[in-house]
């Protein structure tokens, strides 16, 4: 089994932390404004404060409880998508070494997972996305429609060259890095094959292992070893 240096993604159990309890104290509101209403109110004026609770809950607070479910959800997915990964990244050899939630900087946000192995060094973005995956010429798709997320093509460019650069820095050396962008959801579908679009290898979960096995091995003994001293240090 490869060995695994780092631990799960910090960012994404906070901030779906943050949304879930967003929705839990506008609930909390909710029911703090009832309460008080019910104990210091006339009792003649209970119903008319009853009912504008329920509009307050109907036409205001509803779309927020749903923005905020929804992205708590996002954010579950995303960890849990990191985590299928991780299972998947298990498999791989004892003479690979995987590095999870790698920071690079003060806000410049963090790579999911760096695979070093004898094939080279790799880059891996995972996104838990359902739908059918394609590229209409310069940018991702899902369903046929833009992400409206972000372009993750460009996030995985200014990952891999964050990476490039401190390893510069680091060893002195220019090494080459393969980035990937992987679908962790079985529901995902793409038909890219091992062929990179913009340089970015775009796969579904159950195609990872493969990408890795589609390099012959190049990185000698001595750049593994320097390049993964430098990794280190980008662990919290």
């Amino acid at each position: 089994m490869a060995q695994f240096y780092g631990k799960n993604s910090g960012y994404l159990i906070k901030k779906e932390f943050k949304y879930f309890s967003f929705s839990i104290l506008l609930l909390l509101a909710v029911v703090l404004f009832v309460w008080v209403a019910m104990k210091f109110l006339p009792q003649g004026t209970i119903s008319i404060v009853a009912l504008i609770g329920i509009v307050f809950v109907i036409f205001l607070a509803d779309p927020f409880l749903n923005f905020f479910r929804r992205k708590s959800n996002q954010y579950y997915r995303g960890s849990g998508g990191e985590q299928l990964i991780k299972n998947e990244l298990k498999k791989l050899a004892d003479s690979f070494s995987v590095f999870q939630d790698v920071t690079i900087g003060e806000g410049k946000g963090n790579l999911d997972f760096v695979v070093l192995g004898p094939p080279g060094l790799f880059i891996i973005e995972v996104k838990s996305h359902k739908g059918e995956i394609g590229y209409n010429g310069y940018e991702l798709t899902l369903n046929g429609r833009s992400f409206t997320d972000k372009s993750f093509l460009r996030q995985v460019h200014g990952q891999t060259w964050a990476l490039k650069n401190f390893l510069k820095q680091q060893t002195g050396a220019d090494i080459h890095i393969h980035s990937a962008l992987v679908f962790s959801s079985p529901f995902a579908s793409m038909h890219f094959g091992y062929e990179p679009i913009e340089n970015v290898y775009i796969v579904g979960k159950d195609f990872l292992l493969g990408l890795f096995d589609h390099f012959p091995n190049s990185q000698q003994g001595q750049d593994l070893f320097k390049i993964k001293q430098a990794l280190q240090k980008t662990l919290r």
